[in-house]
């Protein structure tokens, strides 16, 4: 239901005005639970690894992901590109192989290979 709103809301507000409501809707909807989340937490001792890596997380994976993504649902259609996302595991697996040198398994090539089978079945109809 949010991909095709998104994709429906990007056509009339724009990719950035949805990416940025969504993101402030959902951010209303966890304060009541961020007492608990950050209750205890130690501030000073998060290195400026952790808070580089928070900040590419909410550059990068957050806006300009969902932006992109908004975008292409509104261009290319929710039924087309939505099944796109399921080639997230595929995505990680070639950059753990290519960053990590980690090894592919028989289990791990089979299931690569549903998933791209599923992806292309899905976008077939």
């Amino acid at each position: 239901m949010g991909y095709v709103a998104g994709s429906r809301l990007t056509m009339k507000i724009g990719t950035w005005a949805t990416t940025f409501w969504g993101i402030g809707l959902a951010a209303l909807m966890q304060l009541p639970l961020l007492p608990w989340i950050i209750g205890g937490t130690e501030w000073a001792a998060v290195s400026a690894a952790g808070w580089s890596g928070l900040g590419f997380l909410v550059i990068f994976s957050s806006v300009v992901g969902y932006c992109l993504w908004y975008w292409a649902m509104a261009t290319g259609g929710v039924v087309r590109i939505a099944p796109v996302q399921f080639a997230q595991p595929v995505v990680s697996l070639i950059l753990a192989v290519a960053l990590f040198s980690e090894a592919i398994t028989v289990p791990i090539a089979v299931a690569t290979v549903a998933i791209l089978a599923g992806i292309a079945l899905a976008r077939r109809g």
